[in-house]
C-alpha cells in the first residue's frame, strides 16, 4: 500500500531542499565576486616567493622520527583530555624544528606581516567522505592564506587533491574555473571528480605538506586504509581579516574553538614568536600565554 504520508512529507521538503540549494548558491555567488575584487587587492600586496611560488602555491617537507613521536604523544596527552592544547617546554626542540622550517617559508610567501592564526591537532577517517564539505573541490574563500598539514601518524591513504595555479597570482580563468568547480558543494552535490592536471599532497608519517587554500583542492578520505592524525597550523596576513571574517564572514584568523596556550619559555624560540601576532596574545597564566580570538572591530 503506498504511504501518502511519506509522499506528502516529500513533497513538502522538496521546496525547502530548492529554496536552500538556491539560498547557498546565491550566497556563495555573492562571496565569490567580492573575492575576486576585494580579497586579490590584499593578496596583491603579498611577496608569494620562495618555494612555495615557484611550486605555484605548495610545499613538500619532512619531519624527523624524534618530533612525530613527540607529537604522537602530545597529541595522546591533549586531545582527548584536554580541551585546549597546551605548549610546554618539553615541546621546545619538535617546535624548534617545525618552525625553523616554516618560518622563512611563510616569509617569503605571505610577507613580512604573516601571523600565525592556528594550531590544532585534526584527526581525520573514511567516514569524512560524507560528512566533511572539505572532500569535494573547494577553496577555503580567503584569499591566500598557507595551511601546513603535519602528518604524525598514517599510511599515505588520505591524500589532498590541488590544482596549481600556473601564475604566480591566480588569474580570472583560474578563478572562474574554482567558482564553477565549487559551486557544486553550495547546490548541495558532492564533487569528487578527477582532474587532469591535479597533483596528490601525501599525508603519511612524518610529511608536511604547505598548502595556499586559494587553490583548488579536497581531501581525498575516501579511500582511506587508516585514520589520518594531523597537526594543522595555518598562517596569514591580519590585514584582510576585518573584510575576510566581518563581511564575507569566512573562516580566517585564530577562532575561540582553536586557541591554545604556550610556554613563556616559546618567546625565546624566534621563529616562533617572529610569527605571534600580539594582539592575539595575552597573558592568562603563571607562566603560560593565552593565544586567542580578538575583536578586530
Amino acid at each position: 500500500m503506498i504511504n501518502l504520508i511519506k509522499i506528502y512529507k516529500k513533497i513538502l521538503k522538496s521546496p525547502i531542499l530548492i529554496f536552500k540549494s538556491l539560498k547557498g548558491f546565491l550566497s556563495f555567488s555573492v562571496r565569490f565576486s567580492l573575492i575576486i575584487s576585494v580579497i586579490r587587492f590584499y593578496d596583491r600586496k603579498l611577496k608569494l616567493q620562495g618555494e612555495i611560488a615557484k611550486n605555484n602555491g605548495y610545499a613538500k617537507l619532512n619531519l624527523s622520527s624524534t618530533s612525530t613521536k613527540h607529537l604522537n604523544k602530545l597529541f595522546n596527552e591533549s586531545f582527548y583530555k584536554k580541551k585546549k592544547l597546551y605548549l610546554e617546554p618539553s615541546s621546545l626542540i619538535t617546535f624548534k624544528e617545525i618552525f625553523d622550517k616554516l618560518n622563512p617559508m611563510i616569509i617569503n610567501y605571505i610577507g613580512k606581516n604573516a601571523k600565525l592564526d592556528n594550531i590544532m591537532f585534526n584527526l581525520t577517517t573514511k567516514e569524512h567522505a560524507n560528512s566533511k564539505a572539505s572532500s569535494n573541490w573547494h577553496t577555503d574563500n580567503v584569499g591566500a592564506r598557507l595551511k601546513v598539514f603535519i602528518c604524525f601518524k598514517g599510511d599515505g591513504s588520505q591524500p589532498t587533491y590541488i590544482i596549481p595555479s600556473k601564475t604566480k597570482y591566480p588569474k580570472m580563468f583560474y578563478f572562474l574555473k574554482s567558482y564553477l568547480m565549487e559551486v557544486f558543494r553550495w547546490l548541495g552535490k558532492s564533487n569528487k571528480i578527477k582532474i587532469k592536471n591535479e597533483i596528490s599532497l601525501i599525508h603519511k608519517t612524518g610529511t608536511i605538506n604547505v598548502l595556499d587554500t586559494n587553490l583548488l583542492h579536497r581531501g581525498c578520505y575516501e579511500n582511506a586504509t587508516k585514520d589520518r592524525y594531523e597537526l594543522k597550523l595555518e598562517f596569514s596576513d591580519p590585514a584582510k581579516h576585518f573584510f575576510a571574517r566581518r563581511v564575507l564572514l569566512s573562516p580566517i584568523g585564530t577562532e575561540k574553538m582553536y586557541s591554545f596556550f604556550f610556554h613563556k619559555d616559546f618567546l625565546k624560540l624566534n621563529s616562533f614568536s617572529s610569527l605571534l601576532d600580539q594582539k592575539r596574545t595575552y597573558k592568562k597564566l603563571k607562566d603560560h600565554y593565552l593565544y586567542n580570538d580578538f575583536d578586530i572591530l
